[in-house]
């Protein structure tokens, strides 16, 4: 035993447990003088030293700690430490490291008290967020015989085993720590997963449903530079494909007010809310205004939605950016009505059909007769994605090539309801293809991204490793990019500009995106208009290929003025 005994270490204990830092640290120095090799001592005094912000003398604390070995459950509880240390200073690779080196079981037999017990799940969290899900399990189930009735533990549990692979023995652990904690979101979401990976989708259906009202409202923390809360209303998930996603990701769809959601924390608290729950729904968060991020006007559609969203608004009394009758107006047949007539503008044309009110047969025919190939065949009501980029099964929009393989793209895909859209081909000289986004903001229209690639699908090129891969091979792209993001005008031409402040004019939208290329003509193609859109560059992006930053600036200075506006007053 160290000097000054068990009573000298519960008197250091209780210095700590007490606040007492000074003396607490001054009692573990003494302790440590005669015993500088135990592993307890270390560890307990390297969580003092981050108490008291000291960092490099904790690290080397924990480390010392660590390489002390002792008891499993000492061992066990200086590593959890240490990784924390290194999460939060986002030394990812250190932590791996350090993982690398191994950890010991779980003590057969030793039953976790409470503090051990968070140990356990904060270690098991932070192995599998480092890459290691199968040592996450594998620690888990050392305490399973003891904590086998906690819905956390089951949670955990069922999430890594999913991460192994292994579907059916996850949904057995997440159907029990569902059942036992109704209310445990992450468990609903995981169990979604579950039942998505097994193909099961009508359960997945049910427990994202589960989900959704067991947390209907997520509110960002509370911060003292904010100046003003938003409250985002969004369509509640259909289902869920990551076990381990953040209940902020399945609040805020991938889109313009998510991407601020994670950057712009310390100008404004964002709240969201779903809003396609059982009335009464949940109590109505205190904010400044709403943004309307149900952005599909597909499916703003669907009946019923519009009046049950239409009634909300109204209810909330705050005033809306992109209020739901505007993004009911803006389906792409109406845009494409909308804004035809537009000097120097094309809009291709555009036709909706559904494989529930007309046989195949009789929809081949109408695109036989309409349309000339190559044309796009595009889901209604879904919105283009980085991760659907470069995948045939899993894109939104098709390429089909000829009338002869027309039937068996539409029946393959699946889809109830789809756009067949007409093909532009825009190719430039040089082999590639781009596409531009102009981000409107009441009476401001500002090019942020240019996006460019080797096939006619150009969407999130600039963030997977596919696209990067084209713009390092091909740098005029990444140079002709920047220029039309630096002066669009120069590069477009003015009559571009006036092009799209005439569509900006026409949309009856707060806030909206237009993608779109310019022909060798200097004719505007349109791509598409709505609300759904990204302004920011993707955090995937290299520092060789991403966009000047001074459009981005320009966009959330706009959005800042659009804000504002709209809780002074404006309509």
């Amino acid at each position: 035993m160290d000097q000054g005994g068990q009573d000298g270490r519960e008197k250091a204990l209780q210095l700590h447990r007490a606040g007492q830092l000074g003396p607490a640290r001054a009692a573990y120095e003494a302790l440590l003088a005669h015993a500088p090799g135990d592993a307890d001592l270390l560890g307990l005094a390297g969580v003092l030293a981050l108490q008291e912000e000291r960092t490099g003398e904790a690290e080397a604390l924990f480390g010392r700690s660590l390489a002390a070995g002792g008891e499993a459950r000492i061992h066990l509880r200086n590593l959890n430490n240490y990784l924390a240390l290194l999460k939060e200073a986002r030394r990812d690779e250190d932590a791996r490291a350090l993982i690398a080196g191994g950890l010991p079981e779980w003590p057969e037999g030793a039953v976790p008290d409470a503090v051990e017990r968070g140990t356990v799940l904060s270690l098991t969290e932070a192995l599998a967020r480092f890459g290691e899900p199968g040592r996450a399990l594998a620690l888990l189930e050392g305490v399973l015989p003891f904590l086998g009735d906690d819905a956390e533990v089951l949670n955990l549990a069922g999430r890594f085993r999913l991460m192994q692979g292994d579907a059916e023995a996850a949904l057995t652990a997440l159907e029990r720590a569902a059942a036992r904690d109704p209310g445990n979101w992450q468990a609903l979401a995981a169990l979604s997963a579950a039942y998505d990976r097994l193909g099961r989708r009508a359960e997945a259906r049910q427990a994202a449903a589960r989900f959704a009202r067991a947390s209907p409202v997520h509110i960002a923390p509370r911060h003292q530079t904010q100046q003003a809360a938003i409250l985002v209303l969004n369509n509640a998930p259909k289902w869920i494909e990551n076990p381990n996603v953040s209940a902020r990701a399945l609040h805020l769809s991938i889109n313009y007010i998510s991407q601020l959601s994670q950057r712009k924390a310390a100008e404004y608290r964002f709240i969201s809310m779903f809003v396609d729950l059982p009335d009464p729904g949940p109590e109505i968060p205190p904010a400044d205004v709403v943004f309307n991020n149900m952005a599909s006007a597909e499916a703003m559609n669907v009946p019923g939605r519009l009046d049950r969203a239409v009634a909300l608004v109204e209810r909330i009394g705050l005033p809306v950016i992109n209020h739901p009758r505007a993004i009911f107006e803006t389906t792409r047949q109406k845009n494409a009505e909308r804004l035809r007539g537009i000097p120097g503008l094309k809009v291709p044309r555009i036709e909706r059909y559904r494989t529930d009110l007309a046989p195949v047969e009789q929809i081949v025919a109408d695109i036989d007769h309409s349309f000339d190939y190559p044309v796009i065949l595009r889901h209604a009501t879904s919105h283009m994605s980085a991760n659907l980029q470069h995948s045939e099964t899993g894109s939104v929009s098709v390429l089909v090539p000829d009338g002869d393989s027309l039937r068996a793209h539409i029946e393959k895909l699946g889809w109830l309801e789809f756009y067949a859209v007409e093909y532009v081909d825009l190719r430039k000289k040089a082999g590639y293809f781009r596409k531009i986004r102009a981000a409107c903001f009441d009476d401001e229209v500002i090019i942020p991204i240019v996006g460019c690639y080797s096939g006619w699908m150009v969407a999130g090129a600039r963030s997977k490793q596919v696209g990067i891969d084209f713009y390092r091979s091909h740098p005029e792209t990444i140079e002709i990019s920047n220029r039309i993001a630096r002066d669009p005008e120069d590069v477009l031409g003015a009559g571009c500009l006036r092009t799209l402040e005439a569509i900006r004019d026409r949309m009856p939208l707060d806030q909206f995106g237009v993608d779109f290329d310019v022909d060798e003509d200097g004719t505007m193609v349109l791509f598409e208009a709505n609300s759904a859109m990204n302004f920011l560059p993707h955090p995937g992006e290299p520092a060789d290929v991403v966009l000047p930053p001074e459009p981005f600036e320009r966009v959330n200075a706009a959005f800042h003025r659009l804000v504002r506006r709209k809780i002074d007053g404006g309509a």
